[in-house]
């Protein structure tokens, strides 16, 4: 079985989409999924599963038992790990270093745009699967972490670097 995190888009932010993580266990676990496992209660799932094309039956059971429309990323353990590793920011604070996953890689990108509206402290780095930023300052004072999405024209979803040390933890216990 293969080592799997689901990164749910815009549940259980800012008292929308509300899904107790008892409840999203169930459903997960109803679709053949094994040792799930969730870490706060903003979607974060670590499971056991050799299930194929997941992501739109993932959405499909929440539609269904929630009438809720989310996105959900799916990487597998060693994918993340080396995304992490690939960070040009592994050496810095932690709590500054944020990962926006790719649900596909973006074309054309215009990193004019970027630079146009990033902080001074600010620094970020696009690749085909995630966009990395820096943010000394703080993600919710950067106009680019808002961004991010519209000028890559890609749906994301973003994880501070603390949130995925932890989901590599639970992959690796």
């Amino acid at each position: 079985m293969n080592r799997q995190i689901a990164l749910f888009r815009g549940i259980n932010v800012g008292g929308y989409n509300i899904i107790k993580m008892t409840e999203l266990k169930s459903i997960l676990e109803s679709i053949g999924l094994e040792n799930v496992r969730s870490y706060i209660q903003s979607g974060n799932v670590v499971f056991d599963s050799d299930l194929s094309n997941l992501e739109p039956v993932i959405q499909n059971k929440i539609k269904e038992a929630f009438n809720i429309e989310c996105k959900v990323l799916l990487l597998d353990y060693l994918e993340l790990k080396k995304l992490v590793d690939k960070s040009p920011y592994k050496n810095m604070d932690a709590k500054s270093q944020h990962f926006f996953f790719l649900k596909d890689s973006p074309n054309d990108i215009d990193l004019s745009k970027f630079e146009s509206i990033k902080a001074i402290d600010e620094e970020f780095t696009v690749t085909d699967r995630v966009f990395y930023l820096l943010a000394p300052s703080g993600i919710g004072r950067s106009k680019l972490a808002a961004k991010v999405e519209k000028i890559l024209g890609v749906v994301t979803t973003a994880r501070n670097r603390n949130t995925i040390n932890k989901i590599l933890t639970m992959c690796e216990n």
